[in-house]
C-alpha cells in the first residue's frame, strides 16, 4: 500500500515543492527582529540560544480572535499584554493558527496580519514564537488547507530567528491514529511527511516540530512504530526537527522517556482541560518535563497567565524553578 501511494503522489509532491520554492524567493512585508539567535536541538529537546528550555503558554488564533480569551481586543496585540509572561521567565509562545474551510469566516489576509503583529511583538520582547498549523484540530487534518497554510507561512517567517514551526496540531490523534484509513478531504500520515518536506525546503534553518501526537500511552500507542512506518527512508533529519507530543492523562512518563532516547522531543501542549475551573492535575506533567529536560507549553481555559504563575510557583517549590534567560532578569538562567 505504501509503495503504490508513494509512486502515485510523486508528481503532485514535485509540483507543490516547486511552488514552495518559488514562494521562498518572494518578498513579504513582515517586520523583522533578530533579537536572539535561533533555537537549537540539544540534549534531546529544543533549546534557546542560551541553552535553556523553552517554556511558555499556548494560544489559538482564529482570524484576529485569540483563544482561550475568545477576543480580538486591541490590548491583546500589545507588548504590555505579553510582558508579564516575559517577566516570569517564559520565553516561547505557541500560536495554533486556524486555517481553511473548517473555520467559518476564515480570512487568510486577516490571519496573516494578526500573526505578523504577534510575531513582531513577541520578538521585540526577546521571546520565541512557535507557529502551529491547524487545518482542523485533533484526529485529522484537511489536506488541501494544510498545504495552503504552509505555502503561505513557511517562506513568510523563514528568516526570522525567533520563529519556529509545528506542522499540524494533533494531526491524527495518538500514534495509533496514524494508521487510520482516511477519505478526502482528510490527509494521511504520508501527506503529512510530504508537507513537512516542502516546509523544510522553504525554511531550511527553521526548527520544526513534527508528528504532533495527541498523547503517548505506551506500547499500544507506539510513536516509534508510527514514525518508522511513515518515514521508512528516514527522510526527516532530526538535527533541526523534534517530535512533538502532548501531555494529557493517557501520556505516561515512562513512554516519554523511551521516545526521548531515540528522538529529540518537545511537549508543545499540556492542559488540565477544565473549562469549569482549573484542577491543576497537569502540574506533574510539567514537572516530568523539567526532570527529563524537555521544553513545554501550557494553557488554561480560564486564565492562562494565572495558570503560568501557578505552574512556575509549583515547579519552583519542587526545586525546578528558572530565571529569565534574556534581558529583564540578570540572574543566571537555569538550563
Amino acid at each position: 500500500m505504501m509503495n503504490t501511494f508513494a509512486s502515485s503522489r510523486a508528481g503532485r509532491y514535485a509540483t507543490k515543492l516547486l511552488a514552495f520554492a518559488a514562494l521562498a524567493f518572494m518578498a513579504f512585508s513582515v517586520p523583522s527582529f533578530a533579537a536572539r539567535g535561533r533555537a537549537t536541538i540539544s540534549d534531546g529537546t529544543v533549546r534557546s540560544d542560551q541553552g535553556t528550555l523553552l517554556r511558555g503558554p499556548f494560544i489559538k488564533l482564529v482570524n484576529r480572535k485569540i483563544y482561550t480569551v475568545g477576543s480580538s481586543d486591541p490590548s491583546l496585540y500589545t507588548a504590555a499584554y505579553w510582558q508579564p509572561y516575559k517577566d516570569l521567565g517564559f520565553n516561547n509562545v505557541r500560536i495554533v493558527v486556524a486555517w481553511g474551510s473548517k473555520y467559518p469566516g476564515f480570512s487568510p489576509s486577516t490571519t496573516m496580519q494578526a500573526l505578523d503583529e504577534l510575531v513582531a511583538i513577541l520578538s521585540s520582547l526577546d521571546m520565541y514564537v512557535t507557529i502551529c498549523g491547524s487545518a482542523n484540530d485533533y484526529n485529522w487534518f484537511h489536506k488541501a488547507d494544510l498545504w495552503d497554510q504552509w505555502k503561505n507561512l513557511a517562506p513568510r517567517y523563514k528568516n526570522n530567528p525567533n520563529v519556529m514551526y509545528e506542522i499540524q496540531n494533533e494531526a491524527m490523534g495518538d500514534p495509533n491514529g496514524f494508521f487510520s484509513k482516511v477519505s478526502p478531504p482528510a490527509g494521511n500520515a504520508f501527506d503529512l511527511v510530504d508537507i513537512y518536506k516542502a516546509v523544510r525546503a522553504a525554511a531550511p534553518d527553521t526548527i520544526i516540530a513534527m508528528w504532533g501526537f495527541a498523547n503517548l500511552g505506551g506500547p499500544t500507542n507506539d510513536a516509534l512504530w508510527a514514525i518508522k512506518a511513515h518515514d521508512k527512508n528516514s527522510t526527516i533529519s532530526y538535527d533541526k526537527t523534534a517530535v512533538a507530543f502532548h501531555y494529557y492523562p493517557k501520556t505516561t512518563p515512562a513512554y516519554v522517556a523511551s521516545l526521548k532516547k531515540v528522538y529529540p522531543v518537545w511537549m508543545t501542549e499540556g492542559s488540565d482541560e477544565a473549562p469549569g475551573g482549573s484542577t491543576n492535575c497537569d502540574f506533574p506533567w510539567y514537572l516530568d518535563c523539567e526532570i527529563k529536560g524537555i521544553s513545554w507549553n501550557a494553557m488554561d481555559f480560564q486564565n492562562t497567565l494565572q495558570k503560568c504563575k501557578d505552574i512556575k510557583a509549583y515547579l519552583t517549590k519542587k526545586g525546578h524553578g528558572w530565571a529569565n534567560d534574556r534581558a529583564t532578569d540578570t540572574s543566571p538562567a537555569r538550563k
